[in-house]
């Protein structure tokens, strides 16, 4: 392939790509990999991004800072998704009900300022947001219930709660432990294999379920 100088190449999630390598060959990565003019673009100031600004392969670095959205953008961010998710008359009608509940909710419109939080928001069930207090941790809490119920009601999943929800603290656990990474079928099969209450074929339906899980996929 012959690149002209004007070829821009974007290498995504590279701390992902730093999380599943050793670093030793994270290091191979950067040297062998990696255009010598090439700038870091990050939108985090940890040691990991600033341990790399020095790295002899990249040119310089960039940081940028992140800005929550304005209440329009948020707004339209909230019809256009749930028009696409619901369909014109439910997703118009859902749409409405969300930004009256951040209108009348402080904290939720300032948790919901953060766009992942926003987008559980726009798919979670908003009856069990109750007029309660909202955090981080109950927008997160509700979003997996509601997703692991609708999997459920749709017959996605028609195995054990427990055993699910067991699997899924054990991998929530093995994340914040061990880095962000990514979980293949045979990984998902060794944590399946510690629910001794499951047969054979419950274990394979759980490992093909947690494949495609919404709360691991979204």
């Amino acid at each position: 392939v012959t690149l002209t100088t004007n070829t821009v190449i974007v290498i995504d999630a590279l701390d992902e790509i730093a999380d599943a390598m050793s670093p030793k060959g994270f290091e191979t990565f950067l040297n062998e990999w990696v255009p010598l003019n090439a700038r870091l673009l990050t939108f985090r100031e940890s040691f990991y991004e600033t341990s790399l600004t020095g790295h002899a392969t990249l040119e310089g670095a960039e940081v940028g800072h992140w800005v929550a959205p304005s209440r329009a953008e948020a707004d339209a961010y909230i019809e256009s998704t749930c028009l696409r998710i619901y369909g014109s008359g439910r997703g118009s009608v859902r749409a409405k009900e969300i930004m009256r509940l951040r209108e009348e909710s402080r904290d939720l419109c300032e948790i919901t300022a953060n766009p992942l939080l926003l987008t559980m928001l726009v798919t979670l069930d908003l009856a069990e947001l109750g007029g309660r207090r909202v955090s981080f941790g109950s927008i997160v809490a509700i979003f997996v219930r509601s997703s692991l119920n609708r999997d459920m009601r749709e017959g996605r999943w028609v195995g054990g709660r427990e055993a699910l929800l067991s699997c899924l603290r054990a991998i929530a656990w093995r994340r914040y432990s061990g880095g962000n990474r990514a979980f293949d079928r045979a990984a998902l099969e060794r944590i399946i294999r510690t629910q001794s209450s499951l047969s054979e074929v419950e274990r394979g339906g759980l490992a093909a379920y947690l494949e495609t899980c919404p709360v691991l996929t979204a």
